[in-house]
């Protein structure tokens, strides 16, 4: 879905005990907002930091750059419409 990006955390060990995350994000010269499933939603372009954090107690933490851009949709051209060839 347009604005929208799914992310997913990698927890090491495999075997820990609680694997769960907390997602957050840090706006840069960007904002977006994410959900508790990872699924962040773009406000406005720029980088943001996505960080999911373990929810064990530890304090380790992963985060990740993310661009938001605008693409192009639209190109028109303007000028004008005869151009004279002199002889």
């Amino acid at each position: 879905m347009a604005n929208q990006a799914q992310y997913t955390a990698v927890v090491l060990p495999v075997d820990a005990t609680d694997p769960s995350v907390t997602w957050s994000v840090e706006d840069g010269t960007g904002q977006a907002t994410i959900d508790s499933s990872g699924l962040l939603t773009a406000v406005s372009a720029g980088t943001v930091t996505v960080v999911a954090t373990a929810n064990d107690g530890s304090g380790v933490y992963g985060e990740k750059a993310v661009s938001i851009v605008i693409k192009v949709t639209d190109i028109t051209i303007e000028g004008d419409d005869i151009v004279e060839l002199e002889p």
